[in-house]
């Protein structure tokens, strides 16, 4: 299942920007096999600058 098509909506607020981002960048991540569960905090760290940087990235494109 792949979370490809985002469109941005008239009105979007910084913040709804900023969760669709995060949003994209996660299911982004879990497609490409990046992301999974988090059993620790060290994994989960990982994941979180995995998803804020993926998050930077997409941000950039779109500006």
């Amino acid at each position: 299942m792949s979370h490809e098509h985002y469109s941005v909506e008239e009105g979007e607020t910084r913040e709804d920007r900023k969760r669709r981002y995060r949003k994209q960048a996660e299911n982004q991540l879990y497609d490409e096999g990046e992301i999974g569960f988090c059993g620790s905090n060290e994994a989960f760290r990982r994941r979180e600058e995995k998803i804020n940087k993926r998050v930077q990235e997409i941000k950039e494109r779109e500006e």
